[in-house]
């Protein structure tokens, strides 16, 4: 996503003397779809009512962008013409898009650099009034990892309150649930309101087959699952109920025949996703499941196989977020 900010008064105001910073500006690994420097210059300098990055001023304010699980984090210090670190501060967000801690990180850097700024923009000044004398930055701050003041207390908790809708597919392989190793596919619709979501499944084997001494059985799945998840971090563990069909055929047989039968199943999972851009992630999981309906395969009316109860799965995927 692009931001685009209009040309604005302050953008040829001065800056006041002592109120000003070079800014430098790093967008980590992860984080390449954040908003650019200009972007940042233009939230701060709204604030402000000036722009306030010059690249002669004494002090430097450094910004630093890292992605951070399913989030995003900053790390924004201040460092003075003796190089003394004058303030560092910490800001999260947990989920959601990069542009939406930019507003934060507009309001530190707005308080490090002109500590009078949470009042307002600075308002012109009377020709007879004086400049005020100089003001340490962060002054009136907490120092590192204190959160910030919040921008708009309503919009966070909104934000929190917010469900995403993401859409997800990849491959799985799984071992138990077939005569011998299946491959198969899945897809996901996921809806995540804070730490928990819930997904609705569908997931395709294809056919895996055994060879045994009587001919050659095999078997493919087709179902579909509920899977509510609690999140941790990039950490998510799910409970998994199945409901489906299983397929089975004979070969080699003298009297060769094809058979479905009711599949259910309840399992567990443990899954760890990264954040790739603003609307991507990557995943991986791995599921162990106990099958609810017993599985006997046949070969000319005589039992030959019965697939295990247990069974386990490892998948990969691609998640898109679409709300």
């Amino acid at each position: 996503m692009t931001l685009a900010f209009a040309p604005s008064a302050w953008a040829q105001a001065p800056a006041p003397s002592s109120t000003s910073a070079r800014l430098v500006y790093v967008r980590n690994a992860g984080a390449e779809s954040c908003p650019d420097e200009r972007a940042i210059r233009s939230a701060v300098g709204a604030r402000l009512g000036y722009d306030p990055f010059l690249p002669e001023a004494p002090s430097t304010l450094f910004a630093e962008i890292s992605s951070k699980g399913t989030g995003f984090a900053a790390r924004i210090r201040l460092i003075d013409a003796a190089g003394t670190v004058r303030g560092t501060r910490e800001i999260t967000h947990a989920q959601g898009r990069c542009f939406e801690i930019i507003d934060t990180m507009a309001l530190t850097m707005s308080l490090a650099i002109d500590p009078e700024s949470l009042d307002g923009p600075r308002r012109p000044k009377a020709p007879a009034e004086t400049e005020p004398p100089p003001a340490l930055p962060f002054a009136a701050m907490p120092m590192a990892n204190a959160d910030p003041p919040p921008v708009d207390p309503l919009a966070s908790a909104r934000e929190a309150k917010r469900i995403h809708l993401s859409l997800g597919l990849g491959p799985t392989v799984w071992t138990g649930a077939a005569p011998s190793v299946s491959a198969g596919a899945f897809a996901f619709l996921r809806a995540r309101r804070a730490w928990f979501s819930i997904s609705i499944e569908g997931r395709a084997d294809l056919p895996a087959s055994l060879t045994l001494p009587q001919g050659t059985v095999e078997t493919s799945l087709l179902f579909g699952s509920l899977a509510p998840c609690a999140h941790f971090s990039v950490i998510g563990l799910c409970a998994v109920g199945s409901f489906g069909s299983i397929h089975g055929t004979s070969r080699d047989v003298t009297f060769p025949r094809d058979d479905s039968s009711l599949h259910a199943a309840l399992g567990l999972r443990a899954r760890a996703e990264f954040r790739l851009s603003e609307v991507a992630s990557v995943f991986g999981a791995v599921d162990a499941a106990y099958t609810l309906t017993s599985q006997r395969l046949l070969l000319n009316g005589v039992d030959v196989y019965a697939l295990p109860r247990l069974s386990g799965g490892a998948s990969l995927g691609l998640a898109l977020d679409i709300f």
